[in-house]
């Protein structure tokens, strides 16, 4: 316990003597779980649990420092424990189509930064970047992006004798689990029982009254 509110202790002190910080936690949920997984349970990822909201409470809201977690498995979390120790719980929803356009777009540009013109080392250009996004529907923006890292570099020794074709990406596509309509709505349902997501239903009912 001393160790572990030590280093809560210490990691503040730091983003507070560096603001503007970020406290970044990946796999938030897993301090939150209402029954360990066997192969978690070496981690006592539950030890933080108890000091984290008497860290966050005596911590000066005046200082410029984010804290932010991740979660992949929020619905094994205790709703009552989030609420109290995240004020803002927030579902990033599956991208449209539109959006799947963007995010392509972008890691695109980004992976292949050192051409002039990115999206025109795809074999059809802006087309290619369409089919793309039609066929990665209920792909999560982090899926798209490992498919697409994936991929152009494992291509980028040739981009000099030709272009990247679509069937190029289809392999490290396929490895991706997607999720389907009813995993989508199962955490749609779970976020109704989050404070924030209540409003949010909330303002939606009474829009649409």
């Amino acid at each position: 316990k001393g160790g572990t509110a030590m280093l809560l202790h210490m990691v503040f002190k730091v983003a507070k003597f560096h603001q503007p910080a970020v406290i970044f936690i990946n796999n938030a949920d897993t301090m939150l779980y209402k029954k360990i997984p066997k192969e978690m349970q070496a981690f006592e990822p539950k030890r933080l649990k108890k000091d984290w909201p008497k860290i966050i409470k005596k911590f000066p809201v005046a200082d410029r420092i984010l804290v932010i977690g991740t979660a992949n498995d929020v619905a094994t979390a205790d709703v009552k424990g989030l609420n109290k120790i995240w004020d803002k719980v927030l579902l990033v929803p599956i991208p449209d189509y539109g959006a799947r356009v963007l995010i392509w777009e972008y890691a695109i540009k980004i992976l292949l930064s050192n051409f002039q013109n990115p999206v025109d080392q795809l074999e059809h250009g802006a087309t290619d970047l369409a089919a793309l996004s039609k066929m990665t529907e209920n792909y999560t923006p982090g899926m798209i992006w490992v498919a697409a890292k994936e991929t152009i570099m494992a291509y980028e020794h040739v981009l000099k004798v030709r272009k990247i074709k679509i069937n190029d990406f289809l392999m490290n596509m396929a490895r991706m689990q997607t999720l389907d309509f009813e995993a989508v709505e199962a955490l749609k349902e779970w976020y109704g029982k989050i404070a924030l997501g209540k409003r949010f239903v909330a303002i939606r009912k009474r829009a649409e009254e």
